[in-house]
């Protein structure tokens, strides 16, 4: 079985850093105002950062979620941008 790691757009990124707050293994890191993947061996691909990127930059290759799953994302990335934006 292949482990999963996530991935970061870096066109798609705009640098608010919500992601690498976001990855509780320390896996992301901010370079030069773009979120990067600094320690893929960190990473669990469980996706905690994925909720908290309101651009979709940061994704999950080749993985499919329960379409509940993908609902409860975008409503924690909405959520989290209205919070941001008070």
């Amino acid at each position: 079985m292949k482990r999963r790691i996530i991935e970061i757009d870096e066109n798609k990124c705009n640098g608010c850093g919500a992601c690498a707050a976001a990855c509780h293994e320390g896996a992301i890191a901010m370079v030069d105002g773009k979120a990067r993947l600094m320690r893929d061996d960190y990473c669990d691909g469980f996706g905690d950062c994925l909720p908290h990127c309101p651009t979709g930059a940061a994704q999950v290759p080749n993985c499919c979620f329960h379409p509940l799953h993908l609902d409860w994302l975008q409503l924690q990335s909405f959520h989290f941008a209205q919070l941001r934006n008070t």
